[in-house]
């Protein structure tokens, strides 16, 4: 009986939701025939889904140590920055890595962003509230910012209310915005730093920034689970087809669709958004990296199968087993199904636990007696 008592606390310690990562990238791109390079967290590697939707390796290396922006130059080649020792990364359309800066330029997922003329933009490491500028020669200067806290100004009497957890983008208007926060901030090329206004929806957590060519801003806002489009006259709404999403990153493809980076608990998602508004999900992976291709119901069954005919309770501890017994299919079933089942699947999930507890019952045999 006390077996049975620990084995049910254990099921339920292992039923507590883990948190999400700590820092779930942001990184995703498209390239100008339509594949979308993405990162997962927890992987040295960068992720593909080509144009013809198959999910495969662009490049799996080291030295990219854990990657968490992703950034194409005009001449499409793509860019990345190591979360281990802040190096600057060019990655050729064949996968050939250059360093392209000796000295770092952020470390631990610190965000960045090219300009047009392949002039870096970042946050000095261990200090996540000034925005510097970096020459391709590795000439470093700071732009904007340098204490902590929330204020409009020119150079270093700005105030960023820390930058580790955000995205940097280059508009049309050769201006940098910068998700701080609840807030986006513009960075003009002379240092001086305004809050962009957005009239009609406020910010949780904005994290990934994207801009079209006529200066919408498009603002992955994670923890209100949405993406926000700011015009801009600064009206702001919710993007069709965004709700629900726990959006970190998001990109713009060349016929006007956004593709969406999803964390949710357990995986990563990468969804594509019509200008209708209609979306579909494109890929849906764990963290390793690996594609969600089992089906959640059918392993779930096969588990309450093995569980149900493996060794019955005794009258002694059925109710330390069956509880156990539902308990362990539940999380497993849970764990299979990570974020990436349908709505049924997840509603199901009460109804299996019942089922599992319900035939660990039905098996209860009688306690063997001793020889007389």
């Amino acid at each position: 009986m006390r077996r049975s008592i620990a084995a049910t606390l254990f099921a339920l310690g292992l039923l507590i939701p883990h948190p999400a990562l700590a820092h779930p990238g942001a990184g995703i791109v498209v390239d100008r025939i339509g594949r979308v390079y993405f990162v997962v967290p927890g992987r040295n590697s960068i992720l593909l889904i080509d144009e013809r939707g198959r999910l495969g390796v662009f490049l799996d290396d080291i030295r990219l140590s854990l990657p968490h922006h992703l950034v194409f130059d005009r001449r499409g080649d793509l860019y990345t920055i190591s979360d281990n020792d802040g190096s600057a990364w060019r990655i050729s359309a064949d996968g050939r890595m250059t360093r392209v800066l000796q000295a770092p330029i952020g470390s631990f997922g610190d965000p960045f962003t090219l300009d047009s003329a392949g002039v870096f933009y970042s946050i000095t490491s261990g200090e996540r509230a000034r925005v510097v500028r970096v020459t391709q020669d590795g000439r470093m200067s700071p732009l904007a910012g340098g204490a902590e806290g929330y204020a409009d100004g020119v150079g270093a009497v700005a105030r960023f209310g820390g930058l580790h957890f955000s995205g940097m983008v280059v508009g049309p208007d050769a201006a940098l915005y910068v998700t701080d926060d609840t807030r986006v901030r513009r960075v003009a090329p002379d240092g001086a730093v305004s809050t962009v206004r957005a009239s009609g929806l406020d910010l949780g957590m904005a994290i990934g920034i994207a801009v079209d060519a006529a200066g919408t801003l498009y603002v992955a806002d994670y923890r209100n689970r949405r993406v926000v489009k700011i015009q801009p006259n600064a009206d702001a709404t919710e993007l069709a087809g965004s709700a629900g999403l726990h959006a970190t990153g998001v990109t713009l493809g060349q016929s006007g669709e956004t593709y969406v980076l999803d964390n949710p608990l357990q995986s990563t998602r990468v969804w594509r958004i019509d200008r209708d508004g209609s979306r579909r999900q494109l890929v849906c992976v764990n963290a390793r990296g690996n594609a969600f291709v089992y089906s959640p119901l059918a392993v779930a069954a096969v588990l309450l199968l093995a569980l149900a005919f493996g060794r019955a309770p005794t009258r002694r501890n059925w109710i330390g087993s069956s509880l156990a017994t539902g308990l362990i299919v539940l999380f497993a079933a849970a764990l299979v199904r990570g974020s990436c089942a349908s709505g049924a699947g997840r509603y199901l999930l009460g109804p299996l636990f019942v089922l599992s507890v319900a035939v660990s019952m039905a098996r209860v045999r009688k306690p063997a007696h001793a020889a007389v």
